[in-house]
């Protein structure tokens, strides 16, 4: 009997030694992570905190969108039209896209690979009843990840640039074709499952006359169509271009400020838990809050640590030793990019945030995301363009909204231009027309003319921040000029609108 109460005794101890063991090991982790062990002990009892939970799948094609969707009457017509995500049949053919023909591109080994002629692409372009355009190559193995794909690396392209669309491709026996440009070669595909109603030739003519009865809608040419053979040398083939019509188009200007996150021009400690739980949320009783140089607020823990800047300028960092496992797949750190930005989403207004370009280095991707603001389809989307930003004490200067270096484990780095933005109530109007763009192109920047290797690729309208000294702006578009890595903003001639 004393035996068997022995035992049963022993029995208990071993047991409250394993939870007091596994207690403490919960204490010490939570310590490495600069906060209270209250995160273990609702682990351990099975308390899950939702409000935390992300579901990727359902969030991740939200920053995943082209700079453009072109649609076009045919060769020489001069009548290409821009699709703006205001423009209630965006999502349709965009979906469309994706599941009938980017999926199948990732998915096959591509019918023909050619040598990029920009030539023959111009004409290509000009003749497509649909473009899609990303502002860079995006990684074909990113892309998907976005869709859920299966992704055959057989002969295919290492990304997409852009796509073109064709139907009833004489080329091909008469069939629905897609050409993808990544950067390098382009790759043909006979498109033959597609059931869509937007993206084939039935669709395509019934949306055409819809688009030509629509007199908001501005009137594009393609660079190919108005210089057939006699192309300078200094301009891409496939630029969209306004070439005939109205000079000048309306365009609102819009306001950049700091959003209302508690931000001020100088704190007292109470201060600081405003901004903790507007940029940390369920986080911020795991940091520590301080005060640092250039006026900014702190918030520290062993392993991580942000920087909020008067501006609106927030800085993220890793501060734990980083594991030599490498880099991971990309896939999975961007999957770590998006989780971050979407969690913190609500501290941008007025804008869309869309996947902007994808590096690497030995150990961390980089991705950089940037804003754009969708008006009515007469306007479309205007993109938000950043130059050199970076107030005092900045760990670099940035020129896209959101810098993210991640691997797969975790995000690494982050620089992230938080600000509001609204459209302002003032009416000016621009001059959009191509050759007045070159010429004032030429006289803003007289080095370049000259230049042998000097190619415009692109002209847009963006709203460029280049100081980060001013609170809030007035911004005005303003003509971005795209040659090869380097942009040139210049500025539009105006009158005061109606």
């Amino acid at each position: 009997m004393k035996r068997s109460v022995w035992e049963r005794f022993k029995f208990s101890l071993l047991i409250i030694l394993i939870m007091t063991s596994l207690i403490q090991v919960g204490i010490l982790w939570s310590y490495q992570n600069h906060g209270l062990p209250t995160y273990f002990l609702s682990a351990f009892f099975q308390s899950t905190n939702k409000s935390d939970y992300r579901d990727i799948d359902k969030i991740k094609l939200n920053y995943f969108k082209p700079y453009r969707i072109i649609v076009s009457a045919g060769w020489y017509d001069d009548s290409h039209w821009l699709i703006s995500m205001n423009n209630g049949i965006y999502n349709q053919v965009w979906d469309e896209a994706k599941e009938f023909y980017i999926k199948h591109i990732l998915s096959s080994k591509p019918t023909k690979v050619m040598e990029y002629d920009e030539i023959k692409w111009g004409g290509l372009v000009a003749r497509s009843p649909f473009v899609f355009e990303f502002k860079t190559n995006i990684k074909s193995e990113a892309i998907k990840w976005f869709l859920n794909s299966q992704y055959s690396s057989d002969g295919g392209p290492i990304g997409i640039h852009k796509i073109a669309v064709t139907f009833s491709d004489q080329d091909y026996n008469y069939s629905d074709t897609a050409y993808v440009y990544d950067g390098n070669k382009v790759y043909a595909y006979i498109i033959s499952n597609n059931s869509g109603l937007i993206l084939n030739s039935a669709g395509h003519e019934k949306l055409v006359a819809d688009l030509s009865q629509d007199a908001g809608l501005t009137n594009y040419s393609i660079t190919k169509e108005f210089f057939p053979g006699k192309e300078p040398a200094y301009l891409a083939k496939d630029m969209l271009v306004v070439l005939k019509g109205p000079k000048y188009r309306e365009i609102p200007s819009i306001s950049s400020s700091i959003p209302d996150i508690g931000i001020k021009e100088s704190y007292n400690f109470s201060d600081f838990e405003e901004i903790a739980q507007n940029v940390l949320g369920n986080q911020k009783d795991s940091y520590d809050p301080d005060e640092g140089k250039y006026n900014t607020v702190i918030f520290k823990k062993m392993s991580s640590l942000y920087r909020i800047f008067s501006d609106g300028l927030m800085e993220y960092k890793h501060q734990g030793v980083l594991q030599d496992v490498g880099k991971g797949s990309v896939n999975e750190a961007l999957g770590k990019a998006i989780e971050f930005i979407d969690e913190k989403r609500e501290l941008v207004s007025g804008v869309n945030i869309s996947l902007s370009g994808i590096s690497e280095s030995t150990n961390t991707f980089t991705f950089t995301f940037d804003y754009s603001m969708s008006f009515d389809k007469s306007i479309g989307d205007i993109p938000i363009a950043f130059y050199n930003y970076g107030p005092d004490g900045a760990e670099k200067v940035l020129n896209n909204a959101i810098t993210i270096e991640a691997n797969s484990k975790k995000v690494v780095k982050c620089g992230w231009i938080i600000k509001k933005f609204e459209r302002n109530k003032e009416a000016y109007s621009y001059n959009v027309n191509f050759e007045d763009a070159v010429d004032n192109t030429f006289k803003s920047y007289t080095d370049i003319k000259n230049s042998n290797d000097f190619l415009i690729s692109d002209i847009g309208i963006s709203y460029v921040i280049k100081s980060s000294n001013v609170k809030k702006q007035v911004l005005e578009p303003e003509l971005i000029v795209s040659a090869k890595d380097k942009n040139y903003p210049v500025k539009m001639n105006s009158k005061k609108g109606e």
